[in-house]
């Protein structure tokens, strides 16, 4: 039984690059549910608490979450606000009610 290093070495050196590639890619079960199904450490993605989905509820005005205990973010900015459909067709009026 022959095991050749190098091979097993250059393969072990390939799957480390990888893994840190996945690394920088945000995980998309966290930033959808701010909850990763894989636990223990066994999702290879990026978990950033910056950049988890806005609570629907929140918008809405109905979030029943007590105060910090919500898995979405209540702090809208650019990254996780959901753009208006109507807005995007030309037929919004979101604007003349202000």
């Amino acid at each position: 039984l022959s095991v050749d290093f190098k091979r097993r070495r250059e393969r072990d050196q390939r799957e480390g690059v990888r893994r840190e590639e996945l690394a920088r890619v945000q995980c998309f079960s966290f930033s959808k549910t701010g909850y990763c199904s894989r636990t223990g450490g066994e999702c290879g993605y990026a978990h950033d608490p910056g950049k988890v989905g806005i609570c629907q509820a929140f918008l809405h005005g109905t979030c029943t979450a007590p105060e910090g205990c919500c898995a979405l973010s209540h702090e809208p900015s650019a990254h996780n606000m959901p753009t208006c459909r109507l807005y995007l067709l030309g037929v919004c009026d979101a604007d003349a009610a202000t």
